[in-house]
């Protein structure tokens, strides 16, 4: 017998467990000094739903649309399943230049994006640069002024890599994120 601690939704019966008495030991030494734990903090999965995939809107009219858009959708999903690697992958040489795999995936680690709009896409040599909102759900004490919820308006510029595209840079507006 045991806590079930984590399972293969894809196979039937196939689960991770906790010996009950492990969970046993560690209950009773949290009834005896409990410690609050942030939303997020410790875990390797998103605050959001399982299987949920988000969809992006793009509303841009611009050729690169598309492209950019299944980008956009991989880098999303990519943190909203908690597989950090696939969302990082995504990002420019330069990009990743400034952040390591791990400090990106622990900087994600408490956010899920709800909604993602591409609402311009500008041609600017060999870049384009979008225009983008985001809505996410995060732990208050890793979000944009503390919230929950942000409603985010950035500005992203994007480098062609095959047939595809990469984050090369990501700023925020000013005054964003505003509350949901």
């Amino acid at each position: 017998m045991g806590l079930v601690d984590a399972g293969n939704t894809d196979a039937n019966g196939i689960a991770y467990a906790i010996p009950a008495q492990t969970a046993a030991t560690q209950l009773q030494r949290w009834r005896e000094a409990p410690v609050g734990v942030p939303a997020g903090a410790g875990c390797a999965a998103p605050v959001g739903p399982s299987g949920v995939r988000v969809s992006i809107n793009d509303q841009s009219g611009s050729p690169d649309g598309t492209g950019i858009a299944t980008m956009f959708a991989t880098y999303a999903n990519g943190i909203n399943t908690g597989n950090y690697s696939t969302a990082y992958a995504v990002l420019s040489p330069y990009a990743q230049s400034l952040t390591s795999s791990d400090a990106f995936s622990q900087g994600e680690a408490s956010s899920y994006i709800v909604n993602l709009s591409i609402t311009a896409i500008t041609h600017a040599g060999a870049k384009d640069a979008a225009e983008v909102e985001i809505t996410s759900v995060q732990d208050p004490a890793a979000g944009g002024h503390g919230q929950g919820c942000s409603n985010w308006k950035m500005s992203y510029t994007l480098v062609p890599s095959g047939p595809g595209w990469l984050i090369n840079t990501a700023s925020p507006h000013q005054g964003s994120p505003e509350a949901c």
